[in-house]
């Protein structure tokens, strides 16, 4: 989703800045934001096993209009922070508030039921009922607390035409494409007027083509309706799409929170730089402004994790497309941060661009070249990193 992106005109926005540029952030206009949790921890023991931190003092805000997504690996603690807030795994310690209220709050002892939270929940498998059509499926958390019908009927008919599936009202699960099922999901989440939608990676059953197809339709409707949701998910490309902001995940704790852009332009340590991405990586010492001495000579780098220490120790990485591959035998052209000369060991055709593995005494790095490169394996060639785009990073992160 674009950062400059509003979901309404009523919204203001607040600013978040990078080392580039400023990033703007839909908020609701002077209220509480919909989800606040405040040093949330969760731990998990096993027979026999040592105790788990899945979640590990986490601070995090939701504002209204607000597309987050969690993102990390398997076991980084999304999937459980996305169950403590929706009240089917009970934190250990901190807080939780949803539209102002305490759901959860361990020194009161409070801890809220699913149903008295005021969210709705939509799962890998959309959980419709197979037995109900879709404006039944819809009308299902209306009649369960006890609306009369005609009243339902009429908030089912007008959020299946905000999702635009009216036409589908009459018919099954199985008689509707995946998009579908997944705007019928959307209407139940949303026909009850709750602050929050969870999203439990939805898309993650699905082949990529289709998965690419519900990926558009979701931020389509996100455009359309303003809902605010958190979201889990594994896929990076399905987080850069649809988040306004990313919180990456790693043992517990948030790596990094920002806008998907700022993330991969300058993350803020080795784990979110490995995480998202593609990335060459190698050891340096910091010298005075800005210089530092890696294996390959002398560069110039962004310290976009905070500033590191003269004569430390640190990590310097690149992305492959910040960075122009030419024979040594051509000239060097435009001033870069670094140079890297080497011979290529291996040459793939990927469509939009050639890779090229280039190997540099006893490490491999990876370029991209023009799709109608005719650089081939065995050549020496020069990797030329662009100016700002060498990141500096501390060792221990």
């Amino acid at each position: 989703m674009s950062e400059n992106h509003t979901t309404t005109a009523r919204r203001s926005r607040t600013r978040a800045r990078t080392a580039d540029e400023t990033y703007t952030i839909p908020v609701g206009e002077g209220l509480e934001p919909v989800l606040r949790i405040e040093s949330l921890y969760k731990h998990f023991q096993l027979p026999g096993e040592k105790k788990v931190t899945a979640v590990d003092g986490i601070d995090l805000t939701v504002n209204r209009g607000e597309f987050l997504v969690l993102l990390g690996p398997s076991g980084c603690g999304k999937t459980t922070l996305l169950r403590c807030v929706a009240g089917l795994d009970q934190p250990d310690s901190g807080r939780i508030k949803i539209s102002g209220q305490d759901v959860y709050r361990s020194e009161q002892g409070l801890n809220l039921p699913p149903e008295k939270r005021h969210i709705s929940m939509i799962f890998q498998t959309y959980a419709l009922w197979p037995h109900m059509t879709a404006a039944q499926n819809v009308a299902y958390p209306l009649i369960s607390r006890g609306m009369k019908a005609k009243e339902a009927k009429e908030r089912v008919e007008r959020v299946l035409e905000q999702v635009d599936v009216s036409s589908q009202a009459k018919r099954y699960p199985n008689q509707m494409s995946g998009g579908q099922q997944q705007r019928v999901a959307l209407a139940r989440a949303l026909v009850a007027g709750t602050d929050l939608i969870l999203f439990d990676e939805p898309l993650s059953n699905i082949d990529a083509k289709v998965r690419e197809q519900l990926r558009e339709e979701m931020l389509e409707m996100q455009r359309t309706i303003g809902f605010t949701a958190l979201y889990v998910t594994h896929d990076q490309s399905e987080a850069m799409h649809l988040a306004h902001r990313i919180a990456v995940l790693d043992n517990g704790k948030i790596s990094q929170l920002d806008t998907g852009r700022a993330i991969y332009t300058r993350p803020e340590n080795r784990y979110v730089a490995r995480f998202i991405g593609r990335t060459n990586e190698t050891k340096a010492t910091v010298e005075a402004d800005g210089v530092v001495a890696t294996p390959f000579g002398r560069g110039h780098a962004e310290f976009s994790g905070g500033e590191i220490p003269l004569g430390q120790e640190a990590s310097v990485a690149w992305r492959p497309e910040n960075a122009t591959v030419t024979r040594v035998t051509e000239p060097a052209g435009e001033r870069a941060a670094l140079t890297v000369e080497g011979v290529v060991a291996a040459r793939v055709f990927v469509g939009m661009n050639v890779e090229l593995l280039v190997s540099v005494g006893d490490e491999t790095l990876l370029a991209i070249a023009p799709p109608d490169s005719d650089i081939i394996e065995g050549e020496q060639v020069r990797i030329s990193v662009k100016e700002r785009n060498l990141l500096a990073l501390p060792t221990g992160a």
